[in-house]
């Protein structure tokens, strides 16, 4: 896919009297078919950078935003980073775009260790679309306002993986190999995420699992039944609290992956005994995670 990079200095702000505060550099990606458009004005009181850009769907045929959080010393540095594309991505920095609360993650990796610096990729929802592309099968009727939903999760990782990544890659100092490339998400994007490692374990080393919706598609579970190839390390966890089901899900996918070949150095269940389905936990156990992602190297 033929690309054009145009940055935007979109303000420079003075020195506050408590602390400074960086100018955050912001850009939308040309791709085929969209236009060029700058974004309004962000600034944060903290060294990392978020670029934002809009990217083609080819495979389903629609547009999405992305939000690509570097490291702290990115712009003083020349090395290469390991990657977590990350769903939900607007939840995931600022809490204006969020649907109730950011992750916090520009303040966690702001204050992650060297060791622990990677890229973030945030890859916005699609709204109401998100049913259908977070979901890799259609549902069989379990909830009425649900029913017939999902069946696009496969489309929708072979946007990543064929789509987007080249794309960061090509755009970005990364390490793209697969033991440098993680998958991350929540509650749906959970589901989507370990169904992306499952199906791409020879693209995604590193499986992020965080209060899975597997009620939606419960097949998922047998997919660790045909992975005999590459195994990707998989960390999962969700709350008793969140739901009656939740910590039968866990221990569902605990035995999946341990009857099927992975060994215990290679995958994480954790059942946690509080905690709702929120982005105020999901921020929590990101930052228990990042030890966690830091030592697939």
């Amino acid at each position: 896919m033929q690309t054009s990079l145009q940055f935007y200095l979109l303000s420079t702000l003075n020195f506050s009297i408590l602390y400074s505060i960086s100018c955050c550099i912001v850009y939308r990606l040309k791709s085929e078919g969209l236009s060029l458009t700058p974004i309004t004005s962000q600034t944060f009181t903290m060294s990392v950078r978020l670029d934002i850009f809009d990217i083609d769907i080819p495979q389903l045929n629609r547009t999405r935003t992305i939000r690509v959080l570097l490291p702290s010393d990115y712009d003083s540095s020349n090395r290469h980073y390991p990657v977590v594309y990350a769903f939900d991505g607007q939840n995931l920095f600022q809490s204006e775009t969020s649907f109730s609360g950011d992750w916090g993650m520009m303040k966690t990796m702001e204050k992650a260790t060297k060791n622990q610096n990677a890229i973030i990729v945030g890859i916005d929802n699609g709204g109401d679309l998100r049913l259908d592309e977070y979901a890799p099968y259609k549902t069989k009727g379990r909830y009425k306002h649900t029913n017939g939903r999902g069946g696009e999760g496969g489309a929708f990782i072979r946007f990543v993986t064929d789509t987007l990544k080249p794309e960061i890659d090509s755009q970005y100092r990364t390490l793209g190999d697969r033991k440098n490339t993680s998958i991350l998400g929540s509650s749906l994007g959970g589901l989507i995420s370990f169904y992306g490692g499952m199906v791409r374990s020879d693209i995604f080393g590193n499986v992020c699992v965080l209060s899975p919706a597997f009620w939606f598609n419960p097949e998922v579970l047998k997919l660790p039944e045909t992975n005999n190839a590459l195994r990707s390390r998989v960390y999962v966890v969700g709350s008793k609290n969140e739901s009656k089901f939740m910590a039968d899900t866990l221990q569902q996918t605990y035995w999946a992956l341990k009857n099927n070949g992975w060994n215990d150095a290679d995958f994480t269940v954790i059942v946690r005994d509080k905690g709702k389905h929120n982005e105020i936990f999901w921020s929590k156990e990101f930052k228990i995670m990042l030890p966690w992602l830091s030592n697939s190297n």
